[in-house]
């Protein structure tokens, strides 16, 4: 596990060797949190380590687990220990760099004809009141 900790939104990486230098073996992990489970399949590279990043759900304690099933010939299953993973809410620094991506995202709808056209109307109307009322001050 690349953090013990992450942030809501954040993707943690996944990592670990099965111990035989093996390509392709798949690697089951699961992620157990409170209110979800999630299973993630990864094949091994030649020197049978694995990596996969996940992106948790809901906050809270998780706990992950890695397994590899036996395939009755050459190796054995064999499954790691329990990690734990805090997902904590997310810094106020990072709420600040998500929100334009947020607000972009809520008004997706806005960002395309017909209304599009309308959103920029409302731009240069406010706009342009704005330079009448500055230069009528002058």
């Amino acid at each position: 596990m690349s953090k013990e900790r992450v942030e809501l939104g954040k993707k943690v990486t996944v990592s670990g060797d099965f111990g035989l230098e093996k390509a392709g073996v798949i690697v089951e992990i699961t992620l157990k949190g409170k209110d979800q489970i999630d299973t993630l399949r990864v094949t091994t590279s030649s020197h049978g380590n694995y990596s996969t990043d996940y992106e948790p759900g809901s906050k809270g304690d998780w706990s992950v687990l890695a397994k590899v099933k036996s395939d009755g010939l050459i190796y054995e299953g064999a499954s790691s220990e329990a990690v734990k993973l805090k997902v904590v809410n997310p810094t106020l620094t990072t709420t600040l760099i998500r929100l334009p991506a947020v607000l972009a995202d809520r008004a997706g709808g806005f960002m395309k004809p017909p209304y599009l056209y309308g959103v920029i109307g409302l731009v240069c109307v406010v706009g342009g009141g704005v330079v009448f009322y500055i230069r009528r001050r002058e």
